[in-house]
């Protein structure tokens, strides 16, 4: 019969998280061991192993894992269902695992293993009908196991999470599918299926993988930007590692800046930066500096006498420009001191304190007042104060100078002769 919109069971998508996810928590973690199925072998006809991946407890001494190890697994949704590989066909009608939803184990369905041949992708106990919220499902394998290969977890999350970086499992009965002629459906069954030739469907997704390819641009100290092209994802590969994505020539000695512009969105292929080479190279010091080798120290060695004898010759240029100011200056006084020659001012000094000395000067006042000033200040040095009266006499002001020596009460030895001074006609 045709499969109509209205025969599917209801929808429902689930999360898948592999064996191998760092969300599974492992108790007594050294009992596990990862193991990985060759593409060559025979996946049988229960298929492979999800990602061809199984976690396999490996039993105690004596026999027993009971209650010592097992898994736990945290999320958030209405249902839960844990997958594992059965490798006892001898064993018939016994559980495998101990399963537990917040402590609870009413809740879960546990399914016993079943006889035969060894079973991949065998859904061991679930848990449905939860209530929307967070939840911690437990397994524990059942001590009467000689082993237990653990496949992966499928949860139906919650109506508002996010699936982003989620791998969503999704049944023949999404509301996405659109069948053509062909497809049809048995009640009760889980699949469609099709014996017409051409029949087709159809299924709308967003991809999240980038496929596209993306470009960016990088500069040094602020030039012109250098365009490089980013493929896209690359066929048959996961990772491409060590790629290199560009190289900038030789540099001249100095501080330089790159500066790196992605062009791309979240729908084009990534930038993405390993590490950098740097040639010759040197860094500002961090907090705790990189152990080098004895090359890199004669490399940097070498850097101390440059930087002290650029520095030496900073220190030559600024002592010959000051050099040069301080002569400069030197030259402009000197042709001040020829331009306006200094006056001199004739004073005599007369070891006989009984005699005036008066001595006519220039009648120029800028001339009187200098002389008078040095004057002044030669007498107040070494003229007794019994003399400044008469320096400071009034009848002696229409006088162009006067110079009056009194007796300053030193007295000379008798075998001493008192020699006048020597006069020399002008």
């Amino acid at each position: 019969m045709p499969l109509l919109a209205s025969d599917r069971p209801t929808s429902a998508r689930w999360v898948v998280v592999d064996d191998t996810s760092p969300r599974i928590s492992y108790t007594m973690e050294d009992m596990w061991s990862a193991q990985k199925i060759s593409p060559t072998q025979n996946q049988g006809p229960s298929g492979r192993p999800y990602n061809d991946t199984l976690h396999i407890l490996a039993p105690l001494i004596g026999g027993s894992n009971r209650g010592l190890s097992g898994i736990s697994f945290n999320f958030s949704g209405v249902a839960i269902a844990v997958y594992i590989t059965n490798n006892l066909p001898n064993v018939t009608g016994a559980n495998a695992v101990d399963c537990w939803v917040d402590g609870i184990q009413s809740e879960v369905n546990i399914k016993p293993i079943p006889g035969g041949t060894p079973i991949n992708n065998y859904m061991v106990c679930d848990a449905s009908n939860l209530v929307d919220r967070s939840h911690e499902v437990s397994v524990v394998p059942n001590g009467s196991l000689d082993s237990f290969l653990f496949d992966r977890i499928q949860y139906r999350p919650s109506n508002n999470a996010s699936l982003e970086n989620e791998v969503v499992y999704v049944n023949s009965f999404d509301e996405s599918m659109t069948f053509g002629r062909g497809w049809q459906g048995t009640e009760g069954a889980w699949y469609s299926y099709t014996s017409m030739r051409g029949s087709t469907f159809e299924f709308e997704f967003t991809a999240q993988e980038p496929t596209s390819p993306s470009n960016f641009t990088y500069a040094i100290d602020g030039g012109s930007p250098q365009f490089v092209h980013l493929p896209g994802h690359s066929v048959g590969f996961a990772v491409l590692e060590d790629q290199k994505l560009f190289e900038i020539p030789s540099l001249s000695m100095g501080q330089h800046n790159l500066s790196v512009v992605h062009n791309g969105d979240n729908t084009t292929m990534p930038l993405t930066l390993d590490y950098l080479f740097i040639q010759n190279g040197s860094f500002p010091n961090a907090s705790s500096p990189p152990k080098t080798d004895s090359g890199t120290r004669n490399r940097l060695s070498r850097v101390g006498p440059i930087v002290g004898c650029a520095v030496a010759a900073v220190v030559c240029v600024l002592l010959l420009i000051l050099s040069y100011f301080y002569y400069r200056r030197q030259g402009q006084v000197s042709k001040e001191r020829v331009d306006h020659p200094e006056e001199h001012c004739a004073t005599h000094v007369n070891p006989f304190p009984t005699r005036t000395i008066i001595q006519p000067f220039d009648n120029h006042a800028h001339h009187l007042a200098r002389c008078q000033e040095k004057t002044t200040r030669v007498l107040s040095d070494n003229l007794s104060p019994l003399a400044l009266p008469y320096l400071m006499d009034p009848s002696l002001a229409a006088m162009d100078a006067a110079i009056r020596h009194e007796d300053n009460g030193v007295r000379m030895r008798e075998q001493m002769v008192e020699l006048p001074p020597q006069y020399t006609m002008s």
